[in-house]
C-alpha cells in the first residue's frame, strides 16, 4: 500500500467505473414515461388501424347483403 493511501481510497476506486444502485434506479425511471408513451402511441396506432379494417369490412359485407337481396 502506498504512504498517505487507506483501504477506504482503495475501496472508492473499485467503485468509481460501476454503477450504483442509484444510478441505475434513477436511469431506469428516467426511461419509464418514454416507454409508457411508446406503449400508448402503439394502441392508439392499432385500434385505429383495427377500426379501419373492421370498417372496411363491414361496408363490404354490407354492399355485399345488398347486391345479393335485390
Amino acid at each position: 500500500m502506498i504512504e498517505g493511501q487507506g483501504e477506504d481510497s482503495c475501496g472508492k476506486r473499485s467503485f468509481a467505473g460501476k454503477p450504483t444502485v442509484v444510478s441505475q434506479v434513477i436511469y431506469t425511471s428516467s426511461l419509464l414515461p418514454f416507454v409508457r408513451l411508446r406503449i400508448r402511441w402503439m394502441e392508439v396506432c392499432l385500434n385505429l388501424f383495427f377500426a379501419c379494417l373492421v370498417s372496411k369490412l363491414l361496408a363490404n359485407l354490407y354492399s355485399f347483403r345488398y347486391h345479393t337481396i335485390k
